[in-house]
């Protein structure tokens, strides 16, 4: 399959068809952070979180910038539409796997809210190393964000 359909398919939200068109365009190119940035996103929207956070993690420990830098309207991003659906829920999270995908889809938003809901999920799976190496990495960018000059940070992308 081509990364055209896959791109069609993402474009039109069908992230099923689109992760599987995906996960084939990948498998011909390891390591294509614009497809990795994109399955994370399949991979949470049809369910399979353990693959998304596989994907997110080695990412995250590559480029944070790359997920940081994610534009809404140029990558065609729909991660704010997600957590405006998740959130719209009374319950709030209700699982980890809610945490965890709020702590990923946060990240291509708002590093505050991904740090909270990452800490949120070490707490609850303390022992779980991987949860914690993340976490400290997006804390880490956090905390440097933080001592740039107000003129320099990154813009908030939710409203």
């Amino acid at each position: 399959m081509s990364k055209m359909l896959a791109n069609h398919y993402f474009h039109a939200r069908d992230y099923l068809h689109a992760f599987q068109a995906y996960e084939a365009v990948l498998s011909a190119h390891p390591g294509h952070k614009g497809i990795q940035r994109r399955m994370i996103i399949c991979c949470i929207e049809t369910g399979a979180i353990p693959k998304a956070f596989a994907l997110f993690a080695q990412l995250v420990t590559e480029d944070i910038d790359f997920i940081l830098n994610t534009d809404p309207v140029d990558d065609d991003c729909p991660c704010a539409d997600l957590i405006g659906m998740s959130e719209s829920s009374p319950e709030g999270p209700q699982s980890p796997d809610d945490y965890l995908k709020m702590g990923m889809l946060w990240l291509y938003c708002d590093i505050e809210k991904s740090c909270s809901f990452f800490g949120a999920i070490c707490t609850l799976f303390p022992e779980n190393r991987e949860f914690r190496r993340v976490q400290s990495l997006i804390q880490a960018k956090r905390d440097l964000l933080i001592n740039l000059p107000v003129s320099q940070r990154p813009t908030e992308r939710f409203e």
